[in-house]
């Protein structure tokens, strides 16, 4: 297994999105040097996990990848990576991170899997579903606040789940309006999945509505 596709294919900087996790204990002005250290061990642990789910996305849009213009050049798609190298690729990120997660706390543990459990959910069927595809993410992005405040028993305010909330489901339908408005890409099948479910107008509402909720939110 080449270094450069394992490393290409667990995409490290998509982790950033991670740091959500230290968000409760930012707000709330409790983020002590022992909460701190705790955080960043979930954080690795599930930064692990959620790469395990990467991989294993990645195996399941193997045919639609090699038909995006970008996406083409990932280390599946491109051929680079065997299908049975990333099988254990992913097998091994998932199991190092469980073997972290549950040696610190049973419901981190817990609340890590069903996230898990939504990402596989959404690769395999709710990405093609009108409305779950956006609001899956947005839960997906909850879910990581959840894990920061029950690592530290920190609170977690209604405005702030709020806030994250809007704010993906804002990202993630402007990502899904570039796709559709993208005449570059044509046999995807998600992009044949937008065709069928939106018109540009509707995420182009749902992506103004969005931002203008999680402003207020933020506000509040």
């Amino acid at each position: 297994m080449n270094f450069i596709n394992a490393i290409k294919i667990i995409r490290p900087k998509q982790w950033l999105k991670n740091i959500l996790i230290f968000i409760p204990n930012i707000a709330s002005e409790s983020l002590s040097f022992e909460n701190f250290t705790i955080l960043c061990i979930v954080f690795i642990s599930f930064s692990l996990i959620v790469s395990s789910t990467y991989v294993l996305n990645d195996i399941l849009d193997i045919e639609s990848d090699r038909e995006h213009p970008t996406k083409k050049n990932r280390p599946l798609a491109s051929g680079n990576m065997s299908i049975g190298s990333a099988k254990v690729l992913s097998a091994i990120l998932f199991l190092m991170g469980s073997f972290i997660a549950l040696r610190y706390d049973l419901a981190v543990f817990v609340i890590i899997y069903i996230y898990a459990g939504v990402t596989i959910a959404y690769s395999i069927k709710l990405k093609y579903i009108k409305f779950m595809d956006l609001l899956s993410i947005g839960f997906l992005f909850v879910i990581r606040l959840i894990i920061g405040g029950t690592t530290t028993n920190t609170y977690i305010s209604s405005p702030l789940i709020l806030f994250v909330l809007f704010s993906s489901v804002c990202v993630v339908a402007g990502k899904k309006f570039s796709i559709l408005s993208n005449n570059e890409i044509l046999k995807s099948r998600v992009k044949s999945f937008l065709n069928s479910s939106y018109r540009e107008n509707e995420l182009k509402l749902i992506l103004q509505s969005s931002a203008v909720i999680s402003m207020i939110t933020y506000i509040i």
